[in-house]
């Protein structure tokens, strides 16, 4: 089934305006910095979306300045990565002076799971410090998953519409102990050649706790164990 959403462009225009949630410190993100307007515009989604989810979530934002804020209603827009939300039915990009954010989406059983992203990590590829990946694990390492977009776009016959399909590949990312990104598939020969310094004992823990090196759930427990027993 193909599925209609609308899509919109970006215009940087100076404003200032309240926020649709509240703040669980003092100050305001959005004091010197407001972030930009998004205009409606005449392109049609006809497959795919690019945002994390097309449902409006609450979460919290954290700025640069370890302020957190909250909102009952936003969205992550994977292709500009930036975060969207409404106020008095103008829709803005919340500035880009954050570090980190979680948002409530639900997982493929329809729980509600909070989602967590940061960025300020090493360049790898096409992604910089600025990019925004969702934390899978977070300890001494870390692992990393980062959903990119790929458009696809035409003009529609006889009309000044223009249709989108969004197409999205998923990447991992292993953050070693020394601090250095390292890109790798799902599966028990990619995760253990970045997990490389003792690739036996994560072996025989995959065998002994039957675990799946295709599973984002099965490769966080192996990084947690990793993680627990690498000074030892």
């Amino acid at each position: 089934m193909k599925l209609l959403f609308r899509a919109f462009l970006f215009f940087t225009i100076p404003t200032f305006a309240q926020v649709n949630g509240s703040t669980t410190s003092s100050g305001s993100l959005f004091t010197d910095t407001m972030g930009r307007v998004l205009k409606p515009s005449n392109e049609t989604f006809i497959d795919g979306s690019p945002y994390l989810s097309n449902n409006w979530s609450s979460g919290t934002v954290s700025s640069n300045g370890n302020k957190i804020f909250t909102f009952k209603e936003m969205k992550y827009n994977l292709l500009s990565n930036q975060i969207e939300h409404e106020v008095n039915g103008q829709l803005y990009a919340i500035s880009d002076e954050i570090k980190e954010f979680e948002i409530a989406v639900k997982n493929e059983n329809g729980q509600i799971i909070n989602k967590k992203f940061r960025k300020n990590f090493p360049s790898i590829k096409d992604f910089t410090d600025k990019t925004f990946y969702e934390i899978l694990y977070d300890g001494n390492v870390k692992f990393l998953k980062k959903i990119s977009i790929r458009v696809s776009s035409h003009s529609k016959p006889l009309s000044n519409q223009i249709e989108k399909s969004f197409f999205q590949t998923i990447n991992y990312f292993y953050i070693n102990i020394n601090g250095e990104i390292l890109p790798f598939q799902k599966g028990k020969t990619e995760v253990l050649a970045v997990i490389n310094d003792k690739k036996e004992e994560l072996a025989t823990l995959i065998k002994k706790e039957n675990l799946s090196m295709k599973i984002e759930e099965d490769i966080t427990i192996l990084m947690m164990k990793y993680d627990q027993n690498i000074k030892k």
